[in-house]
């Protein structure tokens, strides 16, 4: 059999972690009302009008070739 190394059998010693200090938070100044974040969305509704744009061209396309080949 070959040699095997035991782990060790004492534990190691306890650290207590460093004290550390929260960041200072920024207060809303007193009569401003609370916001939702921007998450980025403002574009949303431009890129669905071209989605839609591009879907109904898409179908357009679809039934004129479909129409053109029962036509051989």
């Amino acid at each position: 059999m070959p040699p095997t190394t035991r782990p060790p059998t004492t534990r190691p010693p306890v650290t207590t972690l460093p004290a550390t200090t929260l960041p200072a938070t920024a207060h809303a100044a007193e009569g401003s009302r609370p916001q939702l974040a921007h998450t980025g969305s403002d574009g949303m509704l431009a890129a669905s009008a071209a989605g839609v744009g591009l879907l109904l061209g898409g179908a357009v396309l679809y039934r004129r070739n479909r129409a053109a080949s029962r036509r051989w």
